[in-house]
């Protein structure tokens, strides 16, 4: 209702579920955001006293009260919340960068640097993070000021100055277009930065020139691209034609309708089929394993590994025992990460025998290895 303009609704519909559950965090800190966004200011005064007796029961709740503390410049309440989500979720990108910007703003400057440093640990290519710290630096050494926002974006004019110099790049005939990509790890960052932070017309453009790179980290990224939920059609659909046009073996493992689907590629149209029901039951039990262990948010790490497994087949393999095959993907991506986890840590949460996982594992090591 609120992104729709309807802000009045909005807040009625929270006010509703306010008469419900007092202190309920997401029904709090959504009347206070769309209240303080419509000007509201007695509105925000009347309601804001709830906030601080909000009933977080998880990290997802610390997060929501943690960004409307932000939002509403209370961000020395904020930041113990967005510690004590880490606690929960100590790998989690988006947490650690949250957590950064408001030490930052709270001029806790070794503390930001702290958490923007796990980030590049974790994700040696996050160019938003490499931007905030390196501009952190200069401000301390300048004595100036520097707030950083809670969109994990860099500002306008770093984005405009970014896309110059993508589009300067992506003149370069295709020869030198790939030495570029091969051999400049700051060009390399910004492609991806420009697929994961771009609008449409600027991923568009990224992905016509990861084809004209066509090598197998280019591959690579676009199906791990087909594998997000919030990816519209329209590009998966340039993504099918793209990982085509490039020869890159089928089928592609791709998220339609809220499943995972199989795509076959004719001479013009993407045909879909059905993949095994087996694999979405071994994404959910990825995702309660995953969430049992702590590491929920490590999900598209595992899933990307899913991906990169089913694309070394030319048909979906049949995958029976789905528990075991949850272990292993999640025990190989954390392991990839830096994550000290162990199989039978997996076995004995999925309550099966750890020699299942092992075999699962040595299968997907045994197929990268071949793929590589």
């Amino acid at each position: 209702l609120y992104c729709a303009g309807e802000t009045d609704k909005a807040i009625a519909l929270s006010r509703q579920v306010l008469m419900q559950e007092r202190y309920n965090p997401h029904a709090i800190c959504n009347l206070l955001l769309f209240a303080n966004g419509a000007g509201k200011k007695e509105l925000v005064e009347t309601y804001r006293p709830l906030l601080d007796k909000a009933d977080c029961r998880e990290a997802d709740d610390d997060i929501k009260v943690a960004l409307t503390y932000c939002e509403l410049g209370e961000e020395e309440k904020a930041y113990p919340l967005f510690r004590r989500a880490l606690e929960e979720l100590p790998y989690d990108g988006q947490v650690l960068y949250f957590a950064a910007a408001c030490a930052q703003n709270l001029g806790k400057y070794a503390e930001a640097q702290q958490y923007f440093a796990e980030i590049l640990k974790l994700w040696p290519q996050n160019t938003v993070v490499s931007y905030y710290k390196q501009k952190m630096q200069r401000c301390r050494d300048t004595g100036s000021v520097l707030k950083i926002p809670y969109t994990c974006q860099v500002p306008e004019e770093e984005i405009a100055r970014r896309l110059l110099y993508l589009n300067t790049q992506f003149a370069l005939p295709d020869e030198a277009l790939r030495e570029l990509w091969q051999q400049d790890a700051e060009f390399s960052a910004l492609v991806l930065w420009g697929m994961e932070a771009g609008g449409p017309a600027a991923r568009k453009m990224i992905i016509g020139v990861l084809v004209r790179i066509g090598d197998a980290r280019a591959e690579e990224i676009m199906r791990r691209q087909l594998l997000k939920r919030e990816e519209s059609d329209e590009a998966k659909n340039m993504l099918f034609f793209a990982l085509h046009y490039i020869g890159a073996k089928q089928p592609y493992i791709a998220y339609v309708s809220g499943k995972m689907t199989e795509v076959r590629l004719g001479a013009t149209e993407p045909s879909l089929g059905k993949v095994p029901d087996s694999y979405d039951e071994i994404l959910r039990q990825l995702l309660e394993l995953l969430t049992r262990l702590q590491q929920k948010k490590m999900l598209p790490q595992a899933v990307g590994l899913f991906s990169e497994y089913l694309s070394t087949y030319t048909k979906p393999p049949a995958l029976r025992n789905c528990k075991a095959w949850a272990g292993a993907l999640a025990v190989l991506a954390l392991q990839e990460e830096g994550v000290q986890v162990r199989p039978e840590q997996a076995a004995e949460l999925l309550d099966i025998q750890v020699r299942s996982i092992n075999r699962c594992m040595g299968l997907i090591r045994r197929k990268m290895a071949e793929k590589s």
